[in-house]
């Protein structure tokens, strides 16, 4: 049975220590962002890796999940991302009202994508992935990726116990206590 993280400290004590955890790639900030993401909102991993910047309404701290992606593969075998326009089911198209401390978040994590586009020459629009290594954010993450890397993080954590699952459950409690 995994373990459920029972607060916003621990959910907090993850982020930092997944950020700080390996500070030589750029991604672990953007990792951290969707372990941070994933609690305060209960996101499949599919519904995060589809979220776009346009998804997020800055005044009304809402973000609004209207799409997921999974992973895939081609009639040749190849290995593909594909975006779907609708999430999960059709009960998952919902818009969530976050805190204060996740829009913080969100928007210094734009803040860096629009500096790096520029940096890079490319325009990161609105319609632009929030989890994404391309500067523009024209590509998404893959599900996977998420599966891999929390499965690295939570090793070297000693968080063997908590899978991604997790994340969904705490956002129940976090909603039952609020």
């Amino acid at each position: 049975e995994p373990v459920v993280p029972v607060d916003g400290c621990q959910i907090a004590g993850v982020v930092k220590m997944v950020a700080s955890d390996d500070t030589k790639h750029r991604s672990d900030s953007k990792f951290a962002l969707a372990i941070q993401i994933a609690a305060l909102t209960g996101m499949r991993r599919g519904e995060l890796c589809g979220l776009r910047w346009s998804d997020i309404d800055w005044e009304k701290s809402t973000v609004t999940i209207q799409r997921g992606v999974v992973n895939g593969e081609l009639l040749d075998g190849t290995k593909s991302i594909i975006v779907r326009e609708a999430p999960k089911t059709h009960r998952s198209n919902r818009t969530i009202s976050v805190d204060a401390r996740l829009v913080d978040s969100l928007r210094a994590a734009h803040e860096e994508a629009d500096a790096l586009a520029d940096a890079c020459g490319v325009v990161c629009g609105r319609g632009a992935y929030v989890l994404s290594n391309d500067p523009a954010g024209s590509t998404c993450w893959s599900p996977a990726r998420i599966t891999r890397r929390w499965g690295r993080s939570r090793n070297r954590l000693g968080l063997e116990d908590v899978d991604w699952h997790c994340f969904r459950h705490y956002h129940i409690s976090y909603l039952l206590r609020s």
